[in-house]
């Protein structure tokens, strides 16, 4: 899910609220529960918004981003992570390769 998820992760409240007062939004799960389903990008510009994005679905979910070759792209991605105050090195490893390196693995039928 591109650029953090967008509207997505910090609008999971309210989207979770439609689901419970809205008849028509029928499904079995909350919208935020299938939020711990997708990967999300660390395009967020901020540590703040990186420290948000893991709040709501875990560092288990989110993977480099860089938006290359778009001028509007992280510059230094790497830098960004490494420089986020709040992350624990288990994050770090998981964010800059772990997380991606598990769902290659999955996509090509290594149950690692």
């Amino acid at each position: 899910f591109a650029h953090g998820g967008g509207y997505a992760c910090p609008g999971a409240a309210r989207l979770d609220q439609g689901r419970q007062v809205r008849d028509e939004a029928d499904s079995s799960s909350l919208p935020s529960e299938y939020l711990r389903k997708l990967y999300f990008d660390t395009l967020v510009f901020s540590h703040r918004g990186l420290s948000n994005l893991i709040d709501v679905v875990g560092a288990d979910r989110v993977v480099l981003g860089s938006d290359y070759p778009a001028d509007m792209g992280e510059p230094h991605p790497v830098d960004f992570i490494d420089s986020h105050p709040d992350l624990t090195d288990d994050q770090r490893q998981l964010i800059l390769g772990g997380n991606m390196e598990r769902l290659l693995a999955a996509r090509v039928g290594d149950p690692a």
